[in-house]
């Protein structure tokens, strides 16, 4: 079945038969399939058999789920997702943020790593200074429970990500301070064996760059990354290694067609791999934020609170040889059960995006 995802103000997943076309839904928020606003920030997804689990944290104050909390929603198909529940809410007055969810062979545990953060007074929503903390759940629905929170090492967390290697090892990226007389880095850590904790430092990425993800493709590892621009759109980055430890390529921009100076509007997200039975692919996904706090609860009839541009962008990652690069496309179409993707050249912006075969990108 091909899923139509498409892209003007926002992205949108619709249940449709194949080629049925799409049209733009206005900028509203994504839809689940009881019709209530998805939560897609900063997003985690696993596939367990023949279910996504998707996850994005909930930062708006509202009756049904408080002023925070890690929301799970699941699909079969990548069209219908359906809401299964706050599998982590706001702990001890500090707030779930910027984290990742893997799950652990041996321990049969599902982990979420993400900064444990001390809240800011302002109404709906809250910030501060953070540290890591991990919790763990026997379910990806969860509930989670915490299991540690990590201050031992001096490390004050910013944005964060995990990364499972094949050996089964986890490693988190994170920007922030690792210990008190250092400035904010970008640094890689080991996880302990039950991804509950940091054991050691790998690496140093240095200073300048934030919203990291770590990948492996093409044989090599690769940390993808945004500037540092606070919340604001920047363009996206790369450096690769053969390991983990390093040496590490210096930094380069990832190309856009078109040209697009702040990766369309949107800081770095994640990256997503989508296997299947013919193939697979990876997913870039791009965050966009909004410019002032919403104060009022989001009903399900609501457009995105005031001041909330488009919440997500995801495009599929390309390449030319071992060079990647970001085409942008308004409509496209996954096909997860094959793990393939196609855009949809019948759309009149899709086809003036693209360039004539052989002409060079900018």
């Amino acid at each position: 079945m091909r899923t139509a995802v498409f892209f003007l103000l926002t992205l949108h997943f619709a249940a449709i038969a194949a080629d049925v076309p799409i049209t733009n839904n206005g900028g509203r928020w994504w839809r689940d399939v009881d019709a209530r606003p998805m939560v897609l920030f900063p997003n985690s997804l696993l596939k367990i058999k023949d279910t996504y689990y998707l996850y994005g944290e909930w930062c708006f104050s509202d009756e049904s789920s408080g002023i925070n909390a890690l929301r799970c929603y699941t699909s079969k198909d990548f069209a219908r997702w359906k809401f299964a529940g706050n599998v982590l809410t706001q702990q001890d007055s500090h707030l779930v943020n910027r984290g990742t969810v893997i799950y652990n062979e041996a321990t049969r545990k599902y982990v979420y790593a993400y900064k444990f953060r001390r809240p800011m007074r302002f109404p709906g929503w809250a910030f501060g200074d953070g540290i890591m903390a991990f919790a763990a759940s026997s379910s990806p629905t969860g509930r989670f429970q915490v299991v540690h929170k990590d201050p031992r090492t001096g490390i004050v967390a910013g944005d964060t990500h995990l990364f499972k290697d094949a050996d089964g090892r986890a490693y988190l990226i994170a920007d922030g301070t690792y210990a008190k007389d250092e400035g904010k880095r970008l640094n890689i850590y080991e996880l302990n064996p039950d991804y509950c904790g940091i054991a050691r430092r790998v690496a140093d990425l240095g200073t300048g760059y934030e919203a990291a993800n770590i990948a492996k493709m093409k044989g090599k590892y690769w940390v993808f990354a945004s500037g540092l621009n606070d919340w604001y759109f920047s363009p996206s980055s790369y450096r690769t290694a053969d390991s983990l430890a390093g040496p590490w390529s210096p930094w380069t921009k990832l190309e856009t067609d078109p040209p697009s100076a702040d990766s369309y509007n949107t800081q770095f997200g994640r990256l997503f791999e989508v296997h299947g039975h013919s193939g697979s692919f990876v997913i870039a996904t791009g965050n966009r934020y909004w410019s002032t706090i919403p104060v009022a609860p989001l009903r399900p009839e609501d457009s995105a609170p005031p001041g909330v541009p488009p919440a997500a962008l995801w495009l599929p990652l390309q390449w030319e040889g071992d060079v990647p690069f970001l085409r942008h496309y308004n409509t496209w179409y996954i096909d997860a059960a094959a793990g393939t993707w196609a855009a949809d050249e019948r759309s009149p912006a899709n086809r003036r995006r693209q360039r004539p075969t052989g002409a060079p990108r900018r």
